[in-house]
């Protein structure tokens, strides 16, 4: 499984692993349109940070392909973000 993390300044892809996820989704790295992906195969989930004001807590566009009926789209938190990727993450790691 891959990961791939945008900043806007640099993208860095490589290996997945929980810890380098964690570390992707680290608020005090977060910038409007940071992008954080993972994918393996025609499976993939993808976050981009919206931060509408600074100072405001930041929340995610939500999009992928996970295998389910209905592919992944809509707005969450930080918090919910990290877990939707942790699950992702934990099944593919189980395959």
């Amino acid at each position: 499984m891959k990961l791939r993390v945008c900043d806007g300044e640099r993208e860095r892809s490589g290996p997945a692993s929980l810890d380098l996820l964690e570390a992707a989704f680290a608020y005090h790295s977060m910038s409007n349109g940071h992008e954080i992906a993972l994918a393996d195969g025609q499976r993939w989930i993808a976050a981009v940070a919206v931060i509408e004001r600074p100072g405001r807590q930041v929340e995610f566009l939500l999009s992928g392909e996970t295998g389910d009926r209905v592919p992944l789209s809509g707005r969450t938190s930080l918090g919910e973000a990290l877990q939707r990727f942790r699950d992702f993450l934990a099944v593919e790691s189980c395959r």
